[in-house]
């Protein structure tokens, strides 16, 4: 067994008392052991997302002499949560989810119900089907929508700049006759957006506008549709 002799001290002679050495040395493993806590509690507290300050109406051009529409609630049918917006997935398959500052439903709602005005549809808000028929004058057809997908995805890789940014949104409409609620037209809108670090947009990392846009398409390519325009200026 290796034996190493201070300076100063003589073979044989007991050790000088190192305690205040040790106690030093506990000291600076305890901070340095809260620090880390700290740290990573902080990381993974993550803040939820505000979709509403990410997300604007696309530019869509208003059509004239359009009739009011009504909208109803949407309905979340991922059965992921429904304030689960996505997750971060690093190397090694481990990762945290996402969370919104709202349910998906609202806000996924709240796009169309901008989009649809912004086509020129003057829109009436319904928040359930027991309103009174005769306080909605000049109101025939209801939009209301199934939400199957509205996720993002950013994955990391083994190598530096080995990333992908994807967001997917699918919502499935529905037009029915306000006075019968009997079903008149339905149809699912797909979109998905991928980022990856080949692309202009290789900075905007984080969950919010990613999820923005691909809503944002979602809701253009419905209201532009014209089956989906035709359904609602029904008399």
């Amino acid at each position: 067994m290796k034996c190493e002799v201070m300076s100063g001290q003589t073979p044989g002679q007991p050790p000088a008392s190192d305690q205040p050495d040790e106690w030093l040395g506990h000291s600076v493993l305890l901070w340095t052991l809260v620090s880390m806590i700290a740290v990573f509690s902080g990381g993974c507290a993550t803040r939820p997302l505000r979709l509403q300050d990410s997300y604007s109406p696309p530019h869509i051009t208003s059509l004239p002499n359009l009739g009011a529409v009504a909208i109803y609630s949407f309905t979340d049918r991922r059965e992921t949560g429904e304030r689960a917006v996505g997750s971060n997935v690093f190397r090694g398959g481990t990762g945290k989810n996402i969370t919104s500052s709202e349910s998906v439903a609202v806000s996924v709602r709240r796009a169309f119900a901008e989009g649809l005005r912004a086509r020129g549809f003057p829109v009436v808000e319904l928040t359930g089907r027991d309103l009174p028929l005769e306080s909605q004058p000049g109101v025939v057809v209801v939009v209301s929508g199934e939400i199957q997908e509205f996720w993002a995805t950013w994955s990391v890789g083994r190598h530096r700049g080995d990333w992908q940014r994807d967001a997917s949104c699918k919502v499935r409409l529905l037009v029915s006759e306000l006075a019968t609620g009997r079903k008149l037209w339905e149809k699912v809108y797909p979109q998905q957006y991928v980022w990856d670090p080949s692309m202009p947009e290789r900075n905007r990392l984080d969950m919010g506008p990613a999820l923005a846009k691909v809503l944002a398409l979602t809701v253009e390519e419905a209201v532009y549709d014209p089956e989906f325009v035709r359904e609602l200026r029904r008399r």
